[in-house]
């Protein structure tokens, strides 16, 4: 318990290679990685024009890496490597199932560097076991697909709410604060519900007006909430 505290305080750099894992992963990726603790560098590399869905997705830069063949692998690996040599953070999250980081993983973990590699089921074993830890994505959601929306069908503020609680649990940290950046995109891979269905004109401003449920701490970079007893 002492260990899985203390990787908690750890500053990790979250690494997506848009290219070979889609943006309908956002949400399990940024609540994933957020697990393990603070994640000031959050990255998402690719030919911006094959990203249209990861543009959608908050709380990520987008890093154009060109066109060309492993234009997107190399400049990932690069600035995985820029990053280590920084010392800005204790370890790297890389989202992606090819097995063309299978160097870089094997090269950050001989220097002690700690790696989390997530991935989908189709990653090769070579990567897998090159990294400290490996997690495959799609599990939670794979065997129960969204349930078409009706256009008329959004639910009602308060209908939220168990949705709501269920994100915030799995979002927040020891002290039971979750960060408002992640909640919109879990909130529409776990639920299908937009911030749009709120009637608000963002999460936090509609988390402001549920001071009944949660508590909201504005003030804090990044933004975050907690629910209240």
């Amino acid at each position: 318990m002492a260990d899985d505290l203390a990787i908690q305080r750890l500053n990790w750099a979250l690494l997506i290679d848009g290219e070979n894992i889609g943006s309908g992963f956002a949400g399990e990726i940024l609540a994933l990685a957020a697990k393990h603790g603070a994640l000031p560098i959050r990255r998402v590399y690719g030919d911006v024009e094959q990203l249209a869905g990861w543009t959608e997705v908050q709380g990520l830069r987008l890093v154009h890496a060109g066109t060309g063949k492993n234009a997107t692998d190399l400049l990932l690996c690069i600035e995985a490597m820029e990053i280590f040599h920084s010392g800005q953070v204790e370890g790297i999250v890389l989202a992606a199932s090819d097995r063309d980081y299978t160097h870089l993983a094997l090269h950050l973990r001989e220097r002690g560097f700690r790696l989390i590699v997530l991935g989908e089921e189709k990653t090769p074993e070579k990567l897998r076991h090159a990294a400290g830890d490996f997690a495959v994505l799609g599990r939670a959601v794979a065997q129960k697909p969204a349930p078409a929306r009706a256009v008329a069908a959004q639910p009602k503020p308060r209908a939220l709410d168990p949705s709501l609680r269920k994100v915030i649990e799995e979002l927040k940290d020891k002290e039971g604060w979750a960060p408002i950046g992640l909640l919109g995109s879990l909130m529409w891979q776990r639920h299908q519900v937009r911030r749009a269905d709120t009637g608000a004109a963002s999460w936090g401003k509609y988390l402001a007006g549920r001071s009944d449920i949660c508590q909201l701490d504005a003030a804090a970079r990044p933004p975050r909430v907690r629910l209240r007893d």
